[in-house]
């Protein structure tokens, strides 16, 4: 017999700038600021979290503070280096493509 191979699928991980969490506050971009948000605690979606932003959310209202320090359970924190910069910027420009 040959071992039976299991499928696990790889988890897409996303990054989310300030403008996503402060969606979930503002009616124009709730639904699909929630609709993402549920996706990541439901772990179909893997949040990647920036020390900018979360240094962004520093001054922002209470009740964007206390939704950003429950979600951020569900993601992971990187720090914002050269190669992250540089990541990002060959990857903003994928989608004009």
């Amino acid at each position: 017999m040959s071992p039976t191979s299991i499928f696990l699928p790889t988890l897409i991980r996303v990054y989310a700038d300030t403008s996503v969490y402060g969606g979930v506050f503002d009616e124009k971009f709730r639904e699909a600021s929630e609709g993402f948000f549920e996706k990541v605690r439901g772990r179909k979606l893997g949040l990647v979290l920036s020390t900018v932003v979360r240094d962004e959310l520093e001054d922002a209202p209470q009740e964007m503070k206390s939704f950003f320090a429950v979600i951020r359970r569900h993601g992971e924190i990187v720090e914002v280096t050269k190669e992250v910069i540089h990541t990002s910027a060959g990857l903003s420009g994928c989608r004009d493509r």
